[in-house]
């Protein structure tokens, strides 16, 4: 068995030596190996490389992390500005009690201003997943009048409560009765009857 495998390692060798054309083809065959290698090399060092990058990174980060003293003010900052942002939000008990309470403060307001009011629709909107806070959307229209639109406007927009103007158009092209439209968002938080904490 093993002079037949070094009989056959001779014939190879001579066929090699004498064939140019087998000598072509496995001097192109280990250049397209040794590249192949290089490439396969290549890919791993940038894959290593990344890797130490990114630890470098999560360590520097880490290290910036532990160098913070002022844990305790910072978080009294966030928890100011939490509660801030969860008084401009609306609560209600119940979906349908959301909706009477937009409606009312938006009657409220446009009565403020001077404006009338001719159709309101207001309705719960789908919530986002995972939050707690339900969208309540509004679409009202009425007669517009000069002056008294922008003061609304303003009062809904520097109001206490938080509320987004999705929409708004003003149709003056009948000069006799020029009318307004709006559709606005707020969000609540439903289930409760207290503001959010």
């Amino acid at each position: 068995m093993r002079s037949a495998i070094k009989q056959q390692a001779i014939k190879i060798a001579d066929e090699l030596r004498t064939n140019k054309r087998l000598q072509a083809i496995s001097l192109i065959a280990l250049l397209l190996l040794i590249m192949w290698i290089h490439v396969q090399l290549n890919a791993w060092h940038n894959r290593v490389k990344a890797v130490a990058i990114a630890g470098f990174a999560k360590y520097e980060d880490t290290l910036a992390v532990a160098n913070q003293r002022d844990w305790p003010q910072r978080a009294e900052q966030v928890n100011q500005q939490l509660r801030q942002y969860k008084s401009q939000l609306w609560t209600a008990a119940s979906e349908g009690e959301a909706e009477a309470r937009f409606r009312d403060w938006l009657q409220q307001q446009a009565g403020e201003a001077g404006i009338p009011v001719e159709r309101i629709t207001v309705e719960v909107g789908v919530t986002p997943r995972g939050s707690l806070w339900v969208p309540v959307h509004a679409d009202f229209q009425g007669k517009y009048i000069v002056g008294n639109w922008q003061k609304m406007l303003e009062m809904i927009e520097n109001g206490d409560k938080a509320v987004s103007v999705d929409f708004e158009q003003l149709n003056l092209a009948n000069s006799q009765s020029p009318f307004y439209r709006l559709n606005l968002t707020s969000w609540f938080l439903i289930g409760s009857t207290q503001e959010a904490e």
